[in-house]
C-alpha cells in the first residue's frame, strides 16, 4: 500500500542533475525478497528504460504505527535516473525472487 510518493530532483554537482522518486509503503510481507523496480514510460506506454531500485525498512515505533493505523513495515522505495524529456510516467513493480 503506498502511504506517500515522492519526486525530485537533485544536483549533484555542477552539470549533473538526478531525478530521485521514492516512495514510502507499508506491507505486511518482507519486502527483502523482492525485486522492486522503476519502469520508465514514454507518451505511448512504450518502456524506456527499467532500474533497480533500493529498499531500505524504516525504523518506527509499533504504537506510533498503530496509532497510524497501519500493518506490517513501512518500506522507503528508492530509484534514481537522468532526468529525460520523454519520460511521461513511471511506475513500481515488484517481483517475487
Amino acid at each position: 500500500m503506498v502511504e506517500g510518493d515522492f519526486a525530485e530532483l537533485v544536483k549533484k554537482d555542477e552539470n549533473d542533475v538526478t531525478l530521485v522518486v521514492r516512495n514510502v509503503i507499508s506491507s505486511r510481507n518482507n519486502l527483502k525478497g523482492h525485486s522492486i523496480n522503476l519502469v520508465l514510460y514514454d507518451g505511448e506506454g512504450n518502456v524506456i528504460q527499467t532500474k533497480p531500485c533500493e529498499v531500505i525498512e524504516l525504523d518506527i515505533d509499533p504504537k506510533t504505527m498503530k496509532t497510524l493505523g497501519l500493518g506490517g513495515n513501512l518500506y522507503c522505495v528508492m530509484g534514481s535516473i537522468k532526468p529525460d524529456s520523454r519520460i511521461k510516467r513511471y511506475e513500481i513493480s515488484s517481483n517475487q525472487r
